[in-house]
């Protein structure tokens, strides 16, 4: 389902019509980086940092994204240029903000990324290379349990496996190892 679904009323209990503009999850994005721009870190939304007041909190209470029985917030990146070298650069660099570690995304025609919206993101600079904006695609989606207390994953949405990295590739390993 897209995240408009997640679009507050006109007072959700966050102040201002500023602070109010800033809970409202648009569903989908369209990217055209070019050298020169600047990107900020920013997640696209986090349901624990809704307000208690929000429509939103009252219909799922206030909890973390990825709990047991709660929705899930998904963002779906498409990367669309044909032909992007590595020496181009506006990869999508991805934080874990408690580790201060992170990896970052090469624009790939075709290529899809699966995230928590909760994730700290950018977009790095173009480099003068880049003779053509660097194009991608985001959909910002919430997935819903459908039974009580139902545990959904990025990985539980997915037909293929998903590539890991990170701490979640070290744990697909161990359990990997463990199975046998």
């Amino acid at each position: 389902m897209p995240s408009s679904s997640v679009l507050l009323d006109e007072d959700d209990g966050g102040g201002d019509s500023e602070d109010t503009h800033d809970a409202v999850c648009e569903p989908f994005i369209a990217n055209a980086s070019v050298p020169g721009d600047q990107f900020a870190w920013h997640y696209d939304a986090d349901p624990s940092s809704f307000a208690p007041s929000s429509k939103w909190a009252q219909a799922f209470g206030h909890y973390v994204n990825r709990e047991k029985g709660k929705p899930l917030f998904v963002s779906l990146i498409l990367y669309l240029n044909d032909a992007w070298g590595n020496d181009m650069h506006a990869e999508t660099l991805f934080l874990d903000d408690t580790a201060q570690c992170g990896v970052f995304v090469r624009p790939k025609a075709g290529r899809i990324v699966l995230m928590d919206q909760d994730m700290w993101h950018r977009i790095l600079q173009s480099s003068p290379a880049a003779t053509s904006p660097r194009y991608s695609l985001v959909w910002k989606l919430v997935f819903y349990p459908t039974a009580d207390q139902q545990y959904i994953s990025i990985s539980s949405l997915m037909k293929d496996k998903p590539t890991l990295f990170g701490s979640a590739r070290k744990l697909g390993k161990l359990r990997e190892t463990y199975k046998q």
